[in-house]
């Protein structure tokens, strides 16, 4: 298992590529030899296209890399750990802008499709970002469930079930607003969100289910309340 952390957490004075090596060097099996590890580095930065800055310094400021870039040296970190289960993502699109939220979801979209599973935090995101999602699990305050299921906006399953217990979603309303905004809404003579979550979601799953052996690869956001 991985972890990509909120904040971008590295070694100011070194490269790109020197955090990659030690990374490699330091999280995979010391029984492999140190240039195939190098060569797995070189691998991972080919793949996610960021050869042209490999050779600069990570910094604290924009001088060398963009936030967005720092954010993707975070996530490239931890593929080169080579996670074995699932990669967990906390938050990855905060502070960034519109553009550069949806190039790290593309990024992950890109894994997923990689047959690498995905388990993602995100804060109140645009809707063209949920769209890439493939399951939404859905928390309430005190992290009572509302809501575990796949997440098709386009055949607008999951508005027919929030308008069921609530109210029907605007053509111009943010999906990931609305989402909460329903959940979070005092009804009077109607039961509790997380009641109507835990009793009535379509189709309940497990973490475990999601990530079990053999199974397809998948992307899973977990978004706050």
């Amino acid at each position: 298992m991985a972890y990509v952390q909120q904040q971008n957490v590295h070694l100011f004075t070194s490269t790109v590529r020197e955090v990659l090596q030690m990374t490699a060097e330091l999280r995979e099996p010391s029984k492999m030899s140190l240039q195939k590890k190098h060569a797995y580095v070189k691998e991972v930065i080919d793949m996610l296209k960021m050869k042209n800055i490999s050779d600069a310094l990570i910094e604290t400021s924009d001088a060398e890399l963009s936030l967005k870039q720092r954010k993707r040296v975070t996530i490239d970190v931890e593929l080169t750990a080579k996670p074995e289960l699932v990669i967990f993502f906390d938050e990855p699109t905060s502070r960034l802008d519109n553009d550069s939220a949806f190039s790290i979801i593309i990024l992950m979209r890109k894994l997923s499709h990689a047959e690498q599973s995905i388990l993602c935090t995100i804060h109140q995101p645009a809707t063209q970002l949920i769209l890439q999602f493939d399951n939404l699990l859905l928390l309430a305050f005190e992290g009572k469930m509302t809501y575990f299921d796949p997440i098709e906006l386009r055949d607008e399953t999951v508005l027919r079930y929030f308008a069921r217990y609530g109210r029907t979603a605007s053509a111009e309303e943010n999906f990931a607003e609305y989402f909460i905004d329903v959940v979070t809404e005092k009804r009077e003579g109607f039961e509790e969100w997380s009641d109507v979550g835990f009793k009535r979601s379509s189709l309940l799953i497990h973490v475990a289910d999601l990530f079990k052996s053999g199974s397809k690869a998948r992307i899973v956001a977990k978004s706050r309340s």
